[in-house]
């Protein structure tokens, strides 16, 4: 029981800090996709005075807001906290179950249990936040390539 209790300890904490690092990432995503838009302005390939040189059309701002728009969303969706996140035992139930006279065999069985019922559900939120981040990069290449295609006419 020794190792299961170990092991399921040693397994929250990496999920902790894979999210922690998809948090990281998202950050990075979503201050590039601004650095890139911001430059972009910068050096006139995303212009609305006409004075300056060509006008980006309604179509090419819609396509790039639109990509610049769902890309924060997912990066969003990536911050935003988790409902119900597990990080380990909680001293205050293993601390009930001794005050009800529970054996510490009892008690690491039951922790256990709840600790692999935590990974579980740590998991399938983890999933859909990393989902979220590799969707929030593939619409960073989306922009970058936009705005290529934008600068080349």
């Amino acid at each position: 029981m020794e190792l299961v209790y170990e092991a399921a300890t040693d397994t929250l904490k990496v999920q902790d800090a894979n999210l922690g690092n998809a948090r990281t990432r998202a950050n990075t995503v979503l201050a590039t996709a601004a650095l890139l838009t911001s430059f972009s302005t910068g050096i006139g390939v995303l212009n609305a005075d006409p004075a300056r040189g060509s006008v980006l059309s309604p179509a090419e701002a819609v396509l790039l807001l639109s990509v610049v728009g769902i890309l924060g969303i997912c990066v969003v969706y990536v911050l935003w906290p988790v409902r119900q996140w597990h990080f380990g035992p909680s001293p205050k139930v293993m601390n009930d179950l001794r005050l009800s006279n529970h054996t510490e065999a009892g008690m690491r069985e039951y922790v256990v249990s709840k600790m692999v019922h935590g990974i579980d559900e740590n998991s399938t939120n983890l999933k859909k936040k990393q989902w979220a981040l590799r969707a929030a990069a593939v619409l960073l290449v989306v922009e970058v390539s936009v705005l290529i295609v934008l600068l080349r006419t």
